[in-house]
């Protein structure tokens, strides 16, 4: 008997509970650049998306900020920070408004610079639409933007002795720092 009371509960705990769904990503349209969860250090973002059948699309690229309490709002700049904030305080800042991408082959890129883009985190989205306009997959990516003066590139710290050294100062010499 007991046991049946718990077969019982668990079924319709099954049947009864909240199930969240989430739309699956189109397998013919993958968003090639910039990478998911990427940080890119320059002031614009170049969007490469591979379409392999005949689709059409939707991009738009969005600037994800935060709502503070005191009504301002202030950029994200991290990508663990969509995990962290609530989503009622999230708000999404069209920085490229949507734009419509027919693939007529078996092969085809979209691409796109999106210039004078702040320091931030970006979502950038393709939606597979039909030929009703209705939504069928959706893909988000983000990426976090910095300035480009953030990104200094140190190759050769430390000095080197005998044939090592000889092969850093000649990199140096034909490379520059």
């Amino acid at each position: 008997m007991k046991k049946l009371v718990v077969a019982l509960v668990l079924i319709v705990s099954l049947f009864c509970s909240t199930t969240l769904a989430f739309g699956a990503a189109d397998p013919s349209v993958t968003i090639v650049n910039p990478v998911s969860n990427s940080t890119v250090y320059a002031d614009n973002l170049l969007i490469s998306i591979k379409v392999t059948a005949t689709k059409t699309i939707k991009i738009t690229v969005y600037e994800e900020k935060l709502l503070n309490a005191d009504g301002s709002v202030s950029s994200l700049d991290t990508l663990d920070a969509i995990n962290e904030v609530d989503a009622d305080s999230l708000r999404h800042a069209v920085v490229m408004p949507t734009e419509t991408f027919l693939s007529n082959g078996s092969l085809s890129f979209y691409t796109k610079q999106v210039n004078s883009v702040t320091p931030g985190l970006y979502k950038i989205r393709a939606v597979t639409v039909d030929s009703g306009g209705k939504t069928l997959y959706s893909s988000d990516t983000y990426v976090v933007v910095r300035a480009p003066s953030e990104a200094q590139a140190v190759v050769f710290e430390s000095q080197q002795s005998g044939v090592l050294s000889f092969l850093q100062n000649f990199l140096k010499n034909i490379f520059g720092n």
